[in-house]
């Protein structure tokens, strides 16, 4: 009966070491890349200016104008978030470059103009009868 236990104790325990080996081999290597500071700091600075135009597009004067013209208000979050990082810039820059109290006509007809663009391209859908 002893003999028995012994047999079944080592059975057990190379059972155990075949399955840990084998279990070895399915483990899957991860790698993490490094990310610079100059990458954070991008990253922060757009996501700043997709906020900043966001916040500009939720003004009420600015909604309505784009109401007027047929896009939804719902459309206009989503729109923003389509944008790639380089229109976000480019409609950050022409907001910034506003005077204040002046020209915000000029920026609206920008901000439309691109809307419209990316409409004819395809990338978006505000405009739906062009």
């Amino acid at each position: 009966m002893k003999l028995l236990r012994i047999q079944l104790l080592k059975k057990l325990v190379t059972s155990l070491a075949i399955s840990s080996i084998l279990a070895m081999g399915f483990q899957s290597a991860t790698f993490a890349d490094v990310v610079t500071t100059e990458q954070l700091a991008q990253s922060s600075a757009l996501e700043m200016k997709r906020n900043q135009v966001s916040t500009f597009l939720a003004r009420g004067d600015v909604k309505q104008q784009l109401i007027d013209l047929g896009v939804s208000e719902r459309s206009v979050d989503q729109r923003i978030d389509s944008l790639t990082d380089s229109e976000i810039l480019q409609m950050h820059d022409q907001i910034e470059n506003l005077p204040a109290g002046e020209g915000l006509l000029g920026g609206i007809i920008a901000i439309i103009v691109i809307f419209l663009l990316l409409d004819m391209a395809g990338v978006t859908d505000v405009f739906p009868r062009v």
